[in-house]
């Protein structure tokens, strides 16, 4: 179905566009219901318009309706009128009319779709494989990006805006993002170095040395809940926050020195902390 509404679409001179009621019916006069007319008894509900009568809904009118809509957002057509790369890509003529005859071509698909690469090729602009970096933490794309470095900005920073030049915001998530996804302070910055037709701002390279130098502080884990933290003063301020109170598990607090380890055992589910162990008295002290 797509094909036949793509080759009725293409015996119109080149620029002609159809009137989608006047195609439903070409459609319905070569390929019938069997079960007779489609504005019969036995024909499906017709779907009621403001504009004008109602028009059948059955099966076929809805691929056809479908198609339509399809190939406007690909491209294939505009404004209802087959596009020259669409000509080519069902191998047909560009300059004229197709005749019954041409449809399907006889060519092998990949020659169609070259023919009709070569033909996009022009309009569409090139893809670039730099940024400009600027002071403000922000990156500016001159055009649209090959997809390996758009795929590895986009983890490292957001999109601002997009246009003709895509701009890209670098903050603490973003950055912080980058590092989740198994990457380190070094390759970030060699990352930037390498795509940036400017030089790094310092603004850029000290928020990545300083996301980097706090990230892995504090780990939650994939566990019901556990969290983790080499800084007893981090730990100490999650402990006495007065929302933590709400939180259903069991916590570890491990305090270490080079002469004694304590480790104090917190179960909020309880809704109460333990209390660290009390040190053993000296000799001769009261």
């Amino acid at each position: 179905m797509r094909h036949r509404v793509l080759g009725l679409l293409a015996t119109l001179p080149p620029g002609a566009a159809a009137d989608p009621e006047t195609l439903f019916a070409r459609l319905r006069w070569e390929r019938p219901l069997r079960g007779g007319s489609s504005t019969g008894p036995a024909a499906p509900a017709a779907e009621s318009t403001d504009s004008g009568p109602a028009r059948p809904d059955d099966l076929r009118s809805r691929l056809a309706r479908w198609t339509l809509a399809e190939a406007e957002l690909l491209g294939l057509t505009g404004r209802g009128a087959l596009s020259a790369p669409a000509r080519a890509l069902l191998n047909l003529p560009l300059a004229e009319a197709a005749s019954p005859a041409d449809e399907g071509g006889g060519v092998e698909e990949s020659v169609a779709a070259e023919r009709a690469a070569t033909l996009l090729a022009p309009l569409l602009p090139e893809a670039v494989d730099h940024v400009l970096l600027q002071a403000d933490l922000t990156a500016v794309a001159p055009g649209p990006l090959r997809r390996p470095l758009a795929d590895a900005l986009a983890v490292l920073a957001d999109v601002e805006s997009k246009g003709g030049a895509t701009v890209y915001r670098f903050t603490p998530g973003s950055v912080r993002r980058a590092l989740d996804s198994g990457l380190a302070a070094s390759d970030l910055h060699a990352f930037l170095a390498a795509h940036s037709r400017t030089p790094v701002p310092q603004p850029l390279a000290y928020l990545v040395d300083d996301v980097a130098r706090r990230h892995g502080h504090l780990r939650v884990g994939a566990a019901s809940a556990y969290v983790r933290c080499d800084d007893d003063t981090v730990l100490g301020e999650i402990l006495a926050d007065r929302r933590s109170a709400a939180l259903a598990c069991g916590a570890w607090r491990r305090r270490s020195s080079p002469r004694r380890r304590t480790r104090r055992r917190c179960s909020t589910g309880c809704g109460r902390w333990g209390t660290p162990r009390r040190p053993s008295r000296r000799r001769g002290t009261s």
